[in-house]
């Protein structure tokens, strides 16, 4: 429990709630406030993401040179039957 009398506090963990903030703030102004590992998790986890997806297109398409492979060949034709 955060108190007034607990001057000897250096450093707070603490989730990404905005009141707990400025709770810390107001009662241990000097004291440094740390995001907890799994919010730390969370937030790198979200920027790889948005950073991926910002990069790589949502439709990849690889280009396949048919003449040169009967294997490529046969394996495409259905698909250019069923319209794939």
């Amino acid at each position: 429990m955060l108190n007034r009398n607990n001057k000897h506090v250096k450093t707070v963990t603490r989730d990404r709630a905005s009141a707990y903030s400025s709770a810390i703030h107001e009662i241990l102004p000097d004291a440094m406030q740390i995001e907890d590992r799994f919010h730390l998790h969370q937030n790198l986890l979200e920027t790889i993401k948005n950073t991926v997806t910002s990069v790589i297109p949502v439709d990849v398409r690889i280009p396949i040179d048919y003449g040169t492979s009967k294997t490529a060949a046969a394996a495409v034709e259905p698909c250019k039957k069923n319209a794939l």
